[in-house]
């Protein structure tokens, strides 16, 4: 006789995570979660944490916001700040282009009542001593903004859910986290997911499977894909680059998070050095059907001569910071995120058959938008209304495309840099 739960959640990064405390919340029964491998071990440990309040991602502006405060409300609950740092961020520009970019970002904030400030060249100076301030032509700090251990938010979200389900009034509310068991299928009846097959064989039965596997959603869906409207989920494995120097005062741990959209880079704190995170001009795009199953996939995006690598983009970016290739850099990693050509999400039912939601392409943003979108997820999965438009994250949106294939991989790539020139 198969195992019975509820909702079957695939996928334990923040994201999964996250949509499992939304589920126990709003007392969803019995809700299982299967990991590959272990907690926050893919894309969710190598991401920025970055929370930037000020955003210009549109439409996902108000998930970034009700996250922020799920911050608060997690932290009151567990009687532990989860290592939230609100340092705050500095955006520059120092084009024409970038600073009507960044004043536009400016008005939206003052019409929200978002604080920030403008800054002048002096106050630049002391808050970042580093950066090369005479190229710049504007800069605005937003004191709301900082940076979270994407892990330990992960290990929150969870908490606070075993937390809820044990207050839960109805002990049907329960929450499970299996980690080192993988799904390798989704079980079907006729038009309907009836839940899944793992590695070790085990089927598990549930009315309703939630997708939420990351740069790996793909893999899962394959087998839906071949008699389907989607061919496979319209999404594609692109990498960013992460250095990190040794600890220094020269970088204090109180320094912003500073964005420099002119070289497409991001600095923030990191144990007491600086995390600089690059985007590539040319982005190098990944097959999602050749990603190992594990830590290895991430791996396989890292270069082999990252300092070769920095110093390429130190081309550009020693412009602004002059002092690039002189500082100590101790390590580096590379990350995949799933980018969609229009740098929105996936989220919602797969097309023409029951019993699957799908929630992944999160590009960037898993983190900082985890629990507005991880609300809708759960809304979907019982029925409830949600007051956002979804239409702009649905499966469909592109039409019937080989997400594998050339053409919609030169758009994700397209897209994603005119998206670091118009957001970043």
């Amino acid at each position: 006789m198969s195992e019975q739960a509820d909702i079957i959640l695939v996928g334990g990064g923040v994201l999964g995570a996250a949509i499992a405390y939304q589920l126990i919340r709003k007392r969803a029964g019995r809700v299982l979660l299967l990991e590959r491998n272990d907690l926050a071990s893919g894309s969710t440990c190598r991401a920025e944490g970055l929370l930037l309040s000020a955003n210009q991602a549109g439409a996902l502006a108000p998930f970034i916001r009700q996250t922020r405060a799920t911050l608060n409300n997690l932290s009151d609950q567990l009687a532990d700040d989860l290592g939230f740092r609100q340092v705050g961020s500095i955006r520059t520009a120092a084009s024409q282009a970038r600073l009507v970019q960044l004043m536009g970002l400016v008005a939206d904030c003052a019409s929200q009542g978002q604080p920030f400030e403008l800054l002048t060249g002096d106050s630049l100076r002391q808050q970042v001593p580093w950066l090369a301030t005479e190229l710049i032509s504007r800069a605005v700090h937003f004191p709301e903004d900082g940076w979270i251990d994407p892990f330990r938010l992960t290990a929150g979200y969870l908490r606070a859910a075993q937390a809820h389900a044990q207050q839960a009034r109805v002990k049907t509310d329960q929450l499970e986290v299996r980690t080192r068991c993988g799904v390798t299928r989704l079980r079907r009846q006729g038009r309907r997911v009836i839940g899944v097959t793992t590695e070790s064989g085990q089927a598990i039965d549930a009315p309703l499977v939630i997708n939420a596997a990351g740069v790996w959603a793909s893999l899962l869906a394959e087998e839906l894909a071949q008699d389907g409207p989607l061919p496979n989920l319209p999404f594609v494995p692109l990498r960013q680059h992460h250095w990190v120097t040794k600890p220094t005062a020269a970088f204090p741990a109180s320094q912003p998070i500073v964005v420099i959209p002119e070289a497409r880079a991001v600095t923030r704190p990191n144990g007491g050095g600086l995390q600089l995170s690059v985007q590539e001009l040319e982005s190098l795009p990944f097959d999602a059907r050749k990603l190992s199953g594990d830590a290895q996939a991430l791996a396989q995006a890292e270069v082999d001569n990252p300092w070769r690598t920095l110093a390429e983009s130190a081309a550009e970016l020693r412009h602004f910071f002059p002092g690039i290739l002189a500082s100590h850099w101790d390590f580096y990693v590379a990350n995949l995120e799933a980018h969609t050509p229009d740098g929105y999400p996936l989220l919602g039912a797969w097309p023409g058959l029951e019993g699957l939601l799908v929630a992944t392409g999160l590009g960037g943003q898993a983190v900082a938008a985890s629990a507005g979108l991880a609300e809708v997820i759960a809304d979907l999965a019982l029925g409830q209304d949600n007051p956002h438009d979804l239409s702009r994250f649905a499966l469909t949106r592109f039409g019937r495309v080989d997400a594998y294939g050339a053409d919609f991989r030169h758009r994700c790539l397209t897209a994603r840099a005119d998206r670091q020139k118009a957001t970043l």
